[in-house]
């Protein structure tokens, strides 16, 4: 399905990001040079982490998940096109970096006594605003509690601990998950981990209003708007060194 077709959280993020890479990926439909070693360490701990939960709510043993290193190197192994490391940055540094967060993860107490597993990875589709095409989001998490209360959670790996300003930035994403599912009053929250020797897990609340979705809408809005018309400029910085179109863009900074 091409851009005009749907859309999703990662696709309006990386428009506001870099209209002009949204071009490369999306509009163009153009190969990345290289596979980010960030993307391939945050994919692998998201699918070990959703493994486990998943046990979790079938009743199997979580004792069976794969060993996270190994499993983390053969998707390094396997990236196509081929990962590209940072200079201070090693395959097996990597994935014991990786085993770390997804222990982390795994130890801290989600559930708590009430929650229990609905879903994991779970597909949510939708309209979100009447002049853009629907919307396709993947719930890392749907959680229960005892009353019947719907929990939404996403996963995230992150190279610090997350201010108030980042919950903000993010908190759209949770909004959008809430709409599609067609709910109201659900406990929204992201786990996120951070990339440390001694990874630090934070449970942050993602609070939803009125004006939550009416800033949602209105972000959309401009995306859409800026891809219908064909504005796709360049938006040169820090994020060129881990964009794999840094090779055919004339205004990287790589």
């Amino acid at each position: 399905m091409g851009a005009c077709e749907y859309l999703s959280w990662s696709r309006v993020q990386l428009y506001l990001r870099c209209p002009r890479a949204f071009w490369y990926r999306y509009i163009e439909q153009v190969p990345n040079s290289f596979t980010s070693s960030a993307l391939v360490l945050g994919s692998a701990v998201h699918d070990l982490v959703g493994e486990h939960f998943g046990k979790l709510m079938t009743g199997e043993p979580t004792e069976d998940t794969p060993c996270a290193a190994e499993f983390i190197g053969a998707c390094f192994d396997e990236a196509d096109p081929a990962v590209k490391l940072g200079a201070k940055e090693d395959r097996g540094g990597l994935c014991n970096l990786g085993a770390a967060m997804v222990s982390a993860l795994t130890g801290h107490d989600l559930l708590g006594d009430t929650w229990s597993v609905a879903g994991v990875e779970e597909r949510v589709t939708g309209p979100l605003i009447d002049e853009a095409p629907p919307f396709v989001g993947y719930i890392d998490l749907m959680l229960v509690d005892d009353d019947g209360s719907l929990g939404v959670v996403d996963f995230k790996t992150t190279k610090s601990r997350w201010s108030s300003a980042t919950l903000r930035e993010n908190s759209g994403q949770l909004v959008l998950y809430e709409a599609l599912l067609d709910a109201t009053n659900t406990h929204r929250s992201f786990l996120t981990v951070t990339k440390a020797k001694a990874p630090k897990v934070q449970q942050l609340t993602v609070e939803g209003s009125e004006q939550a979705r009416e800033r949602l809408h209105e972000q959309v809005r401009h995306v859409w708007r800026g891809i219908e018309s064909g504005t796709f400029p360049a938006h040169p910085g820090w994020g060129c060194g881990y964009c794999g179109y840094q090779d055919r863009c004339p205004h990287s900074s790589a």
